[in-house]
């Protein structure tokens, strides 16, 4: 049998253990894509290379219309998902939180697993878009 004090202890450690599992959201608001894409890219070819990136990094894409796309990800059979919103022009991007699963989101807050996923889209997008050319 478990005394108080160790409950509480053993409480106060699960407690610890899922605040270092969560970080602040990352937020991507008007993000430049660096370099490029150069002159004369079409907001088409931007729209087909960001789905493209999202869908390589298996994103699921839905929701599309020109400049803005929902993309969701989940993992260990649905247990847990996010789904973010994509907005884009041909100058700067933005990837938006919209709904998550299982993530522990507090309205500020997110498990780190989140800030993973959308720093390495945050990151793939930039690369992809400044290759662009005519």
């Amino acid at each position: 049998m478990m005394h108080k004090g160790n409950r509480m202890a053993a409480a106060l450690g699960v407690l610890l253990l899922a605040a270092a599992c969560t970080q602040t959201l990352k937020r991507v608001n008007s993000e430049s894509y660096g370099w490029g894409p150069q002159q004369g890219v079409t907001l088409a070819k931007v729209q087909s290379t960001i789905e493209k990136t999202a869908y390589d990094l298996a994103w699921e894409v839905v929701d599309t219309k020109p400049g803005s796309f929902t993309a969701k990800r989940s993992w260990d059979y649905d247990k847990h998902n996010i789904a973010v919103d994509v907005v884009y022009d041909l100058k700067t991007f933005s990837i938006r939180y919209k709904d998550s699963k299982a993530l522990g989101y507090n309205g500020r807050s997110i498990h780190h697993s989140y800030n993973v996923m959308v720093a390495a889209l945050e990151e793939r997008i930039k690369a992809k878009v400044s290759a662009l050319y005519p």
